[in-house]
C-alpha cells in the first residue's frame, strides 16, 4: 500500500486508467477494422471512436494551446450521421 503524501496512489490510478483506455481502444479499433472490411459499404466508426479515444485520453497535449475544434466537428458529423463511414475517410481524418 502507498503511504499517504508520496503519490503512488495517485500514479497507480493514472497508470490504470491509461490502462483501460488503451485497452479500449485496442479493443474498439479491431472491431472497427473488421466491421469496416466486413463487407462492401463497412462502416469504420468504431476505428474513428477508437482514434478520438487515443486522442484524448493518452496522447499529451498543450493545455495552453488554442484549438479551434474545427476538426472535432467534422468527425462528430461522421460519427453521427445515418451514412456508413468508409475506411478510407477515417485514415484520412
Amino acid at each position: 500500500a502507498a503511504k499517504a503524501g508520496d503519490g503512488g496512489e495517485r500514479q497507480a490510478r493514472q497508470a490504470a486508467s491509461a490502462l483501460y483506455y488503451a485497452t479500449a481502444a485496442v479493443l474498439m479499433a479491431a472491431e472497427g477494422a473488421a466491421l469496416a472490411s466486413a463487407s462492401e459499404g463497412g462502416d469504420a466508426r468504431r476505428l474513428l471512436l477508437a482514434k478520438l479515444l487515443l486522442e484524448h485520453k493518452l496522447a499529451p497535449r498543450d493545455p495552453l494551446a488554442f484549438d479551434a475544434g474545427d476538426g472535432e466537428a467534422s468527425l462528430a458529423a461522421l460519427l453521427l450521421g445515418e451514412d456508413n463511414v468508409p475506411l478510407e475517410r477515417v485514415i484520412a481524418a
